[in-house]
């Protein structure tokens, strides 16, 4: 894959996985709801968790946006989107795996372009997910499913 950053044309190979990754050992919030499924992003800890039924089923380290440019508030997935390019003022970025669409232009997808999950936000907004993470969460979501992302 080819990629523009930061004015240079570089190149990476995309690896897609399918194992489920495991849950992180971080004491997790309460699920926020009891029944169904529901994901939740704590963009203070950089971390997002998905529950169903009550239950914690995944954790992951995530990259928010910089300058406080992730939304927060209740949404839901509106739509799902296997690979696309994205771009934007400042950005270019070609396949951009397993999207999540969840307010307009953002979502939550995978990110090939750094590995600074839980460290440091890196987006114009969205919710970065490393990529076996992010495929693993793509199969898991329906649309429709709650999203609720808060600052702890």
């Amino acid at each position: 894959v080819r990629y523009r950053q930061d004015g240079i044309l570089r190149e990476a190979v995309l690896p897609f996985f399918t194992e489920q990754p495991s849950v992180i050992s971080v004491a997790p919030p309460p699920a926020p709801i009891s029944k169904g499924k529901v994901i939740t992003v704590d963009l203070t800890k950089m971390v997002e968790y998905l529950y169903e039924n009550g239950q914690l089923v995944y954790s992951s380290k995530i990259s928010p946006g910089i300058n406080n440019w992730t939304p927060t508030g209740t949404f839901h997935i509106y739509a799902k989107t296997k690979i696309q390019k994205m771009s934007g003022r400042g950005y270019y970025v070609p396949n951009v795996p397993n999207i999540l669409w969840f307010k307009g232009d953002y979502s939550l997808h995978g990110v090939y372009w750094h590995n600074d999950f839980g460290v440091k936000p890196r987006s114009h907004g969205c919710v970065g997910e490393p990529l076996k993470e992010a495929e693993w969460v793509y199969n898991w979501t329906p649309v429709g499913t709650p999203l609720i992302i808060y600052k702890s």
